[in-house]
């Protein structure tokens, strides 16, 4: 402790500025995880969070993020949707370990809010919206994150996945003040 305060005399830093620069590179890290695009074969896509909403906090044991798949390329394209805890890999935006994550349940659903369970078709120039559904069993721990993994599989691009991550707080809603 002693060598940090004395690395952050000695470098003209304070604490405020590296909670600032904390900050940033956890910002860009998730604007990062948010969007993903590629263009490859005809398949130009791009899977994203609707305003960047990628961190929620669980009311009711459930949260439902809202997504789009944009097609941009100039061939309609059908895709696989799937949504998979992911908390081996990822990074919690507290800076807190994953390895305690919680495991939620979680549900693909369409603008109607009913279960997708096949393939969906997006034509070139349009726009999927799509819904992710998560939720957590009453006796899951509080004050626990989760990490979960949105992944449009494009038929027509063999061995290609647009991916991006939704983190979801738990909180403890017993004694919540």
């Amino acid at each position: 402790m002693n060598t940090l305060v004395s690395f952050i005399r000695n470098k003209s830093l304070n604490l405020k500025k590296m909670k600032s620069l904390g900050f940033l590179i956890v910002g860009c890290f998730t604007l990062l995880s948010v969007t993903t695009t590629f263009a490859q074969n005809n398949c130009n896509v791009e899977l994203s969070v609707v305003k960047n909403r990628n961190i929620k906090t669980l009311k009711n044991l459930n949260y439902t993020y809202n997504l789009q798949l944009t097609n941009i390329g100039a061939e309609a394209n059908e895709f696989i949707i799937l949504a998979n805890n992911a908390n081996e890999t990822c990074e919690n935006p507290d800076g807190s370990p994953s390895t305690n994550n919680i495991i939620l349940s979680n549900q693909v659903l369409d603008q109607d809010l009913n279960p997708v369970t096949d393939k969906v078709l997006v034509k070139a120039g349009e726009t999927l919206l799509f819904y992710v559904k998560v939720t957590a069993s009453p006796d899951a721990y509080f004050e626990k994150w989760n990490c979960t993994e949105v992944i449009a599989e494009p038929v027509n691009c063999s061995g290609e996945q647009l991916k991006v991550i939704i983190h979801t707080f738990n909180p403890d809603r017993v004694n919540q003040e």
